[in-house]
This record gives C-alpha cells, sequence and structure tokens, in this order.
C-alpha cells in the first residue's frame, strides 16, 4: 500500500511525494471461524477450537 502526499518545494512547486505503508492487510475476516468467532493466530483450513473449516 502507499500513500500520495503533496508538498511544496523550493520555488513553491508541487511535488508529490509516494511513501509505502507497509502494515497488516484491510481485513482479517478469513481468520475468524464462522462457528466460534474465535481468531486464528496461524493459518490453517479447520478452527484450532471447534475445529470448523474455515473461509478461505
Amino acid at each position: 500500500m502507499t500513500q500520495e502526499t503533496q508538498d511544496r518545494g523550493e520555488g513553491g512547486e508541487l511535488d508529490v511525494v509516494t511513501s509505502d505503508l507497509g502494515g497488516d492487510p484491510a481485513c482479517w475476516m478469513h481468520r475468524v471461524c464462522p462457528e466460534c468467532g474465535r481468531f486464528a493466530s496461524e493459518p490453517g483450513d479447520r478452527c484450532a477450537e471447534c475445529g470448523h473449516e474455515l473461509v478461505t
């Protein structure tokens, strides 16, 4: 993910600065069990708590 910001450089020109933000993905729903609601700290096919199949 990148972020663009505008900045006035020397002489008043408008410069566009792009930076990499990194970080977490926008949605972690694929890691939440639809049956019991537990968050899976490790990726897998089944919930560690109740064994329900996780949505991928």
